[in-house]
C-alpha cells in the first residue's frame, strides 16, 4: 500500500531521515521502532505532507504523493494521530469526531444556508458513524463531555477515533499507547486487531515494546536517521544490532 523510496531530509545541515526505504503492506500492522531521536515522527511528518522531503518518494497505491499539502494526503487517504495530543479541547468528544469528516461530507454553500435535505441526511450519517467509533474506542458515554475533560489516555482514544473518521486506507498511529494504563494497553492491542478487520491499514510508532510485539506484523527498526533492521518481532527481539541501539554495547 505504502512505499518509501530512499527519503532523505535535512533541517540546516542536519540529516533528519538519510536514505529511509519502507513498505507497508496493505491489511496489516506495520511497526516503526528506534531510540528516541531517530527520526520516527519526521517520517510520519513526511508522508502526511507536513516536510517535503530533499530526496526520495512516497508512494500510496502506486500513486506518487511526495510533497502534497496534508489536507492533500488525507484526501488520498491517509490520516494520522499526534505524539502530542492535538484535540479542540473545547468541544464535545463527539464534535471532535466530526471534525475528522469533512472531507467527506458532501455540500456546499446553498445547502447550508438553506439546510437541505441532503445536507440533513448527510450530518445523520456522520452522526451514526461518530457514535459508532467512539463505541469502538469505548467513549460513547462521553460523546458529549468536553474533549478536555477527559483523561489523558482518553484523549488519545477521542484522537483515534477522530483519524478513522473519514474511513483512511491507512492510518499513523504515533506514540498511541503514551499516558496510557496497562488495561488502556491492553484494550488498544485488541483495538488495533479490530481496526485492521474493518479495512484499514495501520503504520505505527510506538516505545511500548510489549505492545509493538504483541500487535506488529512487521517491523522496521531505524537509528540516527537510518535503516537498521526490519523483521518479525521475533526476529527483531533477537537481532544484535537492535539490541545495541537500544541498550548500548555492555563492558566486556
Amino acid at each position: 500500500m505504502l512505499k518509501i523510496d530512499h527519503l532523505t531530509l535535512h533541517f540546516e545541515g542536519l540529516v533528519a531521515t538519510d536514505d529511509i526505504c519502507m513498505e507497508v503492506e496493505d491489511h496489516k500492522v506495520t511497526a516503526l521502532i528506534g531510540p528516541n531521536g531517530a527520526g520516527k515522527t519526521t517520517i510520519f511528518n513526511q508522508i502526511a505532507g507536513v516536510y517535503k522531503p530533499d530526496e526520495g518518494k512516497i508512494y500510496l497505491d502506486g500513486e506518487d504523493i511526495t510533497g502534497l499539502r496534508p489536507f492533500e494526503v488525507c484526501q488520498k487517504g491517509i490520516t494520522r494521530t499526534y505524539q502530542v495530543i492535538k484535540l479542540f479541547s473545547g468541544m464535545s468528544v463527539i464534535d471532535n469526531v466530526l471534525v475528522g469528516m469533512h472531507t467527506k461530507l458532501e455540500r456546499n454553500f446553498w445547502q447550508d444556508v438553506f439546510h437541505s435535505r441532503s445536507m440533513r441526511e448527510s450530518e445523520k450519517e456522520a452522526f451514526k458513524k461518530a457514535h459508532e467509533l467512539l463505541e469502538l474506542v469505548g467513549l460513547d458515554q462521553y460523546a458529549d463531555h468536553p474533549a478536555g475533560s477527559l483523561a489523558y489516555g482518553q484523549q488519545r482514544l477521542v484522537e483515534i477515533a477522530r483519524a478513522l473518521a473519514p474511513s483512511p486506507k491507512l492510518v499513523l498511529f504515533d506514540e498511541p499507547a503514551a499516558g496510557m494504563n496497562l488495561k488502556e494497553k491492553n484494550d488498544l492491542n485488541e483495538m488495533i486487531r479490530r481496526i485492521i478487520d474493518m479495512g484499514t491499514t495501520v503504520l505505527l510508532v510506538e516505545h511500548d515494546m510489549s505492545l509493538v510485539m504483541n500487535v506488529a506484523d512487521i517491523i522496521y527498526v531505524i537509528n540516527s536517521g537510518q535503516n537498521l533492521a526490519k523483521g518479525s518481532p521475533k526476529e527483531i527481539s533477537e537481532d544484535p544490532a537492535v539490541i545495541e541501539a537500544y541498550l548500548g554495547r555492555g563492558e566486556i
